[in-house]
């Protein structure tokens, strides 16, 4: 009561009124995250924490903005409580060292889940990474373009990152999966 924030910090926006703002981040996401994961658990109580985390994460909005401004995107519950796949893990970071020379390959299984209970088709494609300027790099695949999986079942693929020599900077970019 009394703080207003917008007098010591312009990056707070007025909202309405001089009585309301305009806030995000962390802390205004964990209630409408937890109060998401509770919905799920209640439609799915068989489902475990790491189940929940991948199926909010994957069947987020795409915003359209950049990765690190979005995350995975605004939260979509109604696709998560519906959703078919769970895929682990849901989020990826594969560090090179610049110490390393010419072209280096690293990779990371990933793991995706059926949970229906009929056989499904997952095909995957992996755009173009973009850097901090926001310049795209395609050195980004996966090692297979589709995967059947059987009811209740997983199947794996790898994510493979072939970085050429001089390439540096963080990359930012997605592995997308679409159901038949």
């Amino acid at each position: 009561p009394g703080f207003e924030p917008w007098r010591f910090d312009p990056s707070y926006q007025l909202c309405l009124d001089d009585k309301h703002v305009l806030l995000d981040g962390t802390s205004m996401a964990t209630p409408h995250v937890s109060g998401a994961a509770a919905l799920l658990l209640q439609a799915h109580p068989d489902w475990n924490p790491e189940t929940v985390k991948s199926v909010l994460r994957t069947t987020s909005l795409d915003l359209g903005l950049r990765l690190i401004e979005q995350g995975a995107g605004r939260i979509n519950v109604l696709s998560a409580v519906n959703s078919k796949i769970e895929i682990d893990p849901s989020l990826i970071f594969i560090e090179i060292n610049i110490d390393e020379k010419g072209k280096v390959e690293k990779g990371e299984k990933i793991t995706v889940r059926n949970l229906l209970d009929k056989e499904i088709t997952v095909k995957i494609s992996v755009p173009k990474f973009r850097n901090e300027k926001d310049v795209e790099f395609d050195f980004a695949s996966a090692s297979i373009s589709e995967l059947k999986i059987d009811a209740g079942s997983e199947a794996s693929f790898d994510f493979i990152v072939q970085m050429p020599d001089g390439v540096d900077g963080r990359f930012i970019g997605k592995i997308v999966l679409t159901l038949d």
